[in-house]
């Protein structure tokens, strides 16, 4: 779980370095890019009236443009370069549809805490997209959701309406390429593989968006999805606040120096070599660099660790019964299709051991003095 929590931190490191500094144009030199983007863009505005246009005032936003913001379009662009800008880097596209048995050698990315304290360097593409972030993405996404909630709060049935009409849409574009998703499976995994019996497993159980539905509501009540509906709007605009918080408070950066310097520490060319086992040398080094108190951790980082702990422990209170119930169910049905789950048991053996060691460092830097 404390895994979670670091890794949630530093990804609103990542999404916030501040709202006025690292300008950067993903979309520079991408003409191209640029126009399938707008095309993407369109799409989305065309096909958006047909699942929330029930919403007067959606309907209205859409027909005049105005129900995405400026900052949206900046937001999207951007975003869009920056992803097939780095489709192109490491040739991506063309490794995706390579199949197993024609792959000579395996793709692997071997990273190291020195990348990742290099990623938080000043300038660097975490604080580029940080930037954007800040400036153009969450303000488009508390415009969105303004209007959604205004949208629910006129029609208690905005939401039941707009899935109602999306599956309808969705569920036929499935069906018409589930033979291309058995395919690349196929090319991937091998035609007589484990994942290929998993997935005819899940094509013999589910068969229709219904099928979904009646599974999901076997392991949730009606009180237990008008629980998670509440909770995950609350959770969705505690998050805006705490983002907002977060990019204005100044704390961005302090975090983002601290965890450079986190990270740095960590690494060490006999001891922790590389990002995988996190138990022994990788927290040594991480717990001895806490205890120097040298940087201390800043009080907001600490402050924001503990918040996002505090979400994380009430979800698995209120949903660790039903996880389980769910895993013991899964696990079952992939036995009685004939695949060992062996090696999941000992991943998940080993990953309980690995967080069990992050979580006592992340007790350390909670409990260290703040600065």
């Amino acid at each position: 779980m404390k895994l979670l929590v670091v890794l949630a931190l530093f990804g609103l490191v990542a999404a916030g370095p501040g709202r006025r500094e690292h300008h950067v144009n993903y979309c520079k030199g991408m003409a191209s890019t640029r126009a399938d983007a707008e095309t993407v863009r369109t799409a989305i505005n065309t096909i958006l009236p047909a699942i929330i246009g029930h919403c007067e005032s959606a309907a209205s936003d859409l027909a005049a443009g105005t129900f995405f913001s400026h900052h949206c379009g900046v937001a999207f662009d951007q975003g869009f370069c920056y992803v097939q800008s780095k489709i192109d880097e490491y040739d991506l596209e063309s490794k995706l549809y390579e199949c197993a048995d024609e792959s000579a050698d395996d793709y692997t990315v071997t990273t190291t805490y020195l990348d990742m304290a290099q990623a938080l360097s000043a300038g660097s593409d975490a604080h580029k997209l940080g930037h954007l972030a800040c400036s153009h993405a969450l303000p488009c996404f508390e415009g969105v959701v303004e209007k959604i909630a205004a949208c629910a709060a006129a029609d208690d049935s905005f939401y039941k309406t707009a899935l109602d009409k999306a599956v309808k849409m969705v569920v036929p574009l499935i069906e018409r390429h589930s033979g291309d998703m058995e395919d690349f499976l196929a090319c991937k995994a091998g035609v007589d593989s484990d994942a290929m019996t998993l997935f005819g497993m899940v094509q013999d159980r589910i068969t229709s968006f219904e099928d979904m539905v009646d599974l999901f509501n076997e392991y949730f009540s009606a009180e237990d999805q008008a629980t998670l509906a509440e909770n995950a709007r609350a959770t969705l605009y505690a998050f805006i606040n705490r983002a907002n918080d977060f990019c204005d408070a100044g704390c961005v950066r302090k975090t983002a120096r601290y965890f450079k310097a986190l990270f740095g520490a960590t690494h060490d060319e006999e001891t922790c070599p590389v990002i995988g086992l996190y138990c022994g040398g990788c927290q040594d080094n991480a717990d001895g660099f806490i205890a120097t108190g040298e940087p201390a951790v800043p009080c907001c980082t600490q402050d924001a660790l503990d918040s996002i702990s505090e979400s994380i422990y009430e979800l698995i209170a209120d949903y660790s019964n039903i996880a389980t119930s769910i895993e013991a169910d899964l696990k079952a049905a992939v036995e009685a299709s004939g695949v060992s789950t062996e090696e999941y048991e000992a991943m998940k053996e080993v990953a309980a051991e690995q967080l069990g060691c992050i979580e006592e460092t992340y007790d350390t830097l909670s409990e260290s003095d703040c600065a």
